[in-house]
């Protein structure tokens, strides 16, 4: 609740859009201490000791790398090596402005120790003082990195973040710190290179909410970089696109997926999406039976469901548009049949009954969920192998390209096009013609704030109305919970936001990057 309130979140509201699987109220608790990430161990590249020769003996051969987790933000330059002097954050946690003199922008990397912040924060305070690289260390000797993510804390700083942030086992974090605390006149060099397993053809895999506006934006970024390898006469890529699904815990513990009284599922509730309006007349049912429209729409064809996806993010999740009758009218307006979707929605159903059959497009979408342990989305895939970093098309389209074993020359001609900076960012000294717009937006905003105070009544009134809404978009469009998370393991997964949240692997995810803790 404490974390709700620090993110001007409604607990009381989140509480009801998370419990939309009408858990037992004597399950409410292990709910919220079993909602726990599944990652794959996937390795995002390769990070050694360059020197010195005494610190490269304590951690072991030479050419063994040191293991490491990449933050889900950041900017990451995937294919190229990055060489840089560790310097230790003062403070050593990195929570509050550090006090480190950095002389060398782009040859700098922060190590901070884990605790205390979110692991945001700590990234921020790195970039501020002109590292372009944060390191921080695990603070549990035994734990496993590949069964944490880090990602987004919803403080909003990610969006200014240019640094990429990741993170080590406690021992090689321990002996790079001990190292330059024995030897302050020494230096230790680091050596990075992130990259991915490379094929002829990269498989690129996308999940996204159907009722979330950031799938949507991260699709709107990457289209036109796939269109650039389009043009090319070759094959490079195949393109899959999944959606993600709920399910009814109640539903399957009690019932078997036999009943159907979940007015937010279907198929006995095997099949569910949290309410898209509250107190609203339209119900999960609507957003599941959305799903099912575009997965027909993209059997049918991708660049159908390209144009449907574009002007259903800008015609129907604004304002509270009936989901239905909105998409209809995309339909129509695109000349689609829609006999046809019709059919196929209909055709999907192993039955008579929606309540009750199982859908085998649902049931392919779930399972394509649950085998790529997808906890976090919009969310991509490349090679089978997740991608973390900033969701902008040109860093997406850097990260295919070098999952290529031969690239087209339009990899590198983005490449050169796109700066290459991970260090500070640039502040261009106003002109003249700046101070001419300065004065005009000083103008604009005295009359805009007269007119703010004469619309104030009906602003506030259709304020708190969205802020509902989007609330709603932001937590109960992440969310999901697994089949397996009644199942207790020690060794489970855990995603991050804090950077002390797995002391006891005891984590909730309320959403794609916020992510909050639950301790005793």
């Amino acid at each position: 609740s404490d974390v709700y309130k620090r993110q001007g979140i409604n607990a009381e509201y989140m509480g009801k859009q998370i419990l939309m699987h009408q858990v037992p109220s004597r399950y409410c608790i292990l709910f919220f201490l079993l909602l726990l990430g599944i990652t794959s161990a996937s390795r995002f590249g390769q990070l050694s000791v360059t020197s010195p020769k005494a610190l490269i003996s304590q951690i072991g051969d030479s050419s063994q790398d040191i293991d490491f987790i990449l933050a889900n933000y950041g900017e990451v330059h995937f294919g190229k090596v990055f060489h840089g002097e560790v310097v230790v954050a003062d403070p050593i946690t990195a929570c509050v402005e550090l006090f480190n003199k950095i002389s060398k922008p782009e040859e700098t990397i922060v190590l901070a120790e884990r605790g205390e912040c979110s692991f945001v924060t700590k990234s921020h305070n790195a970039q501020i003082a002109g590292a372009s690289l944060l390191i921080t260390m695990n603070e549990q000797k035994q734990q496993n990195l590949s069964s944490l993510m880090i990602v987004d804390d919803g403080s909003g700083l990610t969006s200014s973040l240019k640094i990429p942030s990741i993170m080590i086992n406690y021992r090689e974090g321990a002996l790079i710190r001990d190292y330059l605390k024995q030897n302050p006149n020494d230096s230790v060099v680091l050596t990075l290179k992130f990259e991915w397993p490379q094929e002829k053809s990269s498989e690129i895999t996308t999940f996204i909410s159907v009722s979330d506006t950031y799938s949507y934006d991260m699709l709107n970024e990457l289209k036109p970089f796939l269109q650039k390898l389009d043009e090319v006469e070759e094959n490079y890529y195949t393109l899959k696109v999944h959606y993600v699904l709920w399910h009814c815990v109640d539903c399957e513990l009690y019932d078997d997926y036999q009943s159907n009284y979940n007015p937010n599922c279907w198929s006995g509730g095997r099949y569910c999406a949290p309410d898209p309006d509250g107190d609203g007349p339209q119900t999960g049912r609507d957003i599941v039976n959305q799903i099912l429209v575009q997965l027909c729409l993209r059997d049918l064809s991708l660049t159908v469901w390209w144009d449907y996806v574009v002007r259903y993010r800008s015609n129907c999740l604004i304002g509270d548009k009936n989901i239905k009758d909105c998409s209809n009218e995309i339909i129509q307006a695109m000349d689609i049949p829609t006999q046809t979707v019709i059919d196929c929605v209909e055709a999907s159903f192993e039955g008579t009954s929606r309540e009750l059959s199982d859908n085998k497009l649902l049931r392919e979408e779930k399972q394509a969920q649950d085998a790529s342990h997808i906890v976090v989305w919009p969310q991509l895939l490349i090679n089978k192998m997740t991608y973390r970093g900033n969701l902008k098309g040109d860093f997406m389209f850097e990260a295919i390209c070098d999952s290529l074993l031969e690239a087209p020359s339009v990899c590198t001609q983005v490449k050169e096009e796109k700066p290459q900076v991970m260090g500070n960012i640039d502040v261009k000294e106003p002109s003249s013609m700046t101070s001419v717009l300065f004065c005009t937006l000083v103008g604009l905003t005295a009359f805009l704030g007269v007119f703010f105070l004469y619309q104030r009544r009906r602003f506030q009134r259709d304020m708190h109305k969205e802020m509902t809404l989007q609330i709603s978009s932001a937590v109960s469009h992440y969310v999901r919970m697994h089949d397996s998370s009644f199942d207790l393991k020690l060794d489970r997964d855990c995603l991050l936001y804090t950077s002390d949240a797995a002391d006891d692997l005891l984590c909730v995810d309320l959403g794609g990057r916020r992510i909050i803790k639950k301790k005793n």
